[in-house]
């Protein structure tokens, strides 16, 4: 009898999760920032609207692949 609560497939998962919902939680900031760096380096006049428009396309298809996810889950 080998029913263990804490077994290796419980910690696989629970890595995975944790890592998958790290990395979503937090792409989008990552995602502004990189843009951000490579708005300055492309437009160095006017990095400041590049930038912007970017970080709000950024957030808009963040939140249309969140509400895609939850959807498809339920």
């Amino acid at each position: 009898m080998k029913n263990k609560t804490f077994s290796k497939g419980w910690f696989k998962n629970l890595f995975y999760v944790f890592i998958k919902e790290l990395l979503w939680s937090n792409m989008p900031v990552v995602a502004i920032f990189i843009w951000g760096i490579v708005s300055v380096y492309l437009f160095p006049d006017e990095w400041w609207i590049a930038s912007l428009i970017g970080s709000i396309v950024i957030v808009v298809l963040f939140l249309v692949l969140t509400y895609l996810s939850e959807r498809k889950k339920s």
